[in-house]
């Protein structure tokens, strides 16, 4: 509910791009505080059927952005883009965690 939240109201590109940007920090920020959480998260990609509600869920997310950022878009680029959101939304997770584990500056880039 707070990702959906984030992205009410778009006004641009640049503006999605700026609240993904500081959605993903947050994310990132939240997993450095809470190693637990990362772990039960990073322990979930084993299981097929945690995998599939992963994707699922990245799929909705995808979607959810796609619906707020299509205006912007061309209509002849809207098929790219809705697969470069799931895209976006399903490896964000595993940016983050591999982003946590690393040194400051490192991790500063990956994000």
């Amino acid at each position: 509910m707070a990702f959906q939240a984030q992205m009410e109201g778009i006004q641009s590109l640049d503006d999605a791009s700026g609240r993904v940007d500081q959605m993903v920090r947050g994310y990132s920020q939240f997993l450095k505080d809470e190693p637990v959480m990362r772990d039960i998260l990073g322990s979930t990609q084993g299981d097929k059927k945690l995998q599939a509600l992963d994707q699922k869920d990245s799929r909705t997310n995808g979607a959810m952005m796609f619906e707020r950022m299509k205006p912007f878009v061309s209509q002849d680029d809207h098929k790219r883009l809705m697969a470069v959101l799931f895209l976006n939304a399903h490896l964000t997770g595993s940016l983050t965690r591999l982003a946590v584990m690393e040194d400051a500056d490192m991790a500063e880039s990956l994000i």
